[in-house]
């Protein structure tokens, strides 16, 4: 899967960077997620943006599923703070 990103450029899906954000987002909102917290959500990331996506998924739509995810798995706060850090880059 490949990620078109806001200049129009493509790279490979990373789910590394997004477990790297989530783990860094949390810890700047004081709302610890453990490893298995950021397991279980980056893979239900990964699965919504291949399963709605297909081979290519929009930077905002991936920003759009991360937010998702998280909100329905109770982690409102992390989702607010990802989205309003998140503005500029995946």
């Amino acid at each position: 899967m490949k990620v078109r990103k806001s200049d129009g450029g493509l790279e490979e899906f990373d789910i590394e960077k997004i477990k790297l954000v989530l783990e860094r987002i949390s810890d700047e909102c004081h709302e610890s997620m453990n490893s298995s917290d950021i397991r279980i959500i980056s893979s239900s990331i990964q699965q919504t943006a291949e399963k709605d996506y297909g081979k290519v998924i929009t930077h905002e739509d991936l920003r759009k599923v991360v937010r998702d995810t998280l909100e329905q798995n109770g982690f409102v706060d992390i989702a607010e703070a990802y989205m309003r850090g998140r503005a500029a880059s995946a």
